[in-house]
């Protein structure tokens, strides 16, 4: 999204370069730490977001909007309101 605003505000050609400068920072983020241990990067980068990596991720319960849709009665407020 941030792509699509540069290149309507500034044009193709900054969205390009900018699209560019942010590949080449994450690229020199990454590489070291790849060439370094690739199996861990691996593990960590590729392996563990998508749910195959070795262990499991603690936040493995259902997202707090979920919960208060769920649980939650409707136009029940969470506390007294006061009128004034």
């Amino acid at each position: 999204m941030g792509l699509a605003l540069v290149a309507v505000t500034a044009g193709r050609r900054a969205a390009v370069r900018a699209g560019l400068v942010a590949l080449g920072v994450a690229g020199l983020a990454a590489v070291p730490v790849a060439l370094v241990d690739p199996r861990a990067f691996t593990e960590h980068v590729v392996l563990f977001p998508l749910g195959a990596g070795g262990v499991t991720s603690p936040a493995t319960s259902p997202l707090p909007g979920y919960l208060l849709a769920a649980y939650v009665p409707v136009g029940v407020p969470s506390r007294p309101r006061r009128s004034w």
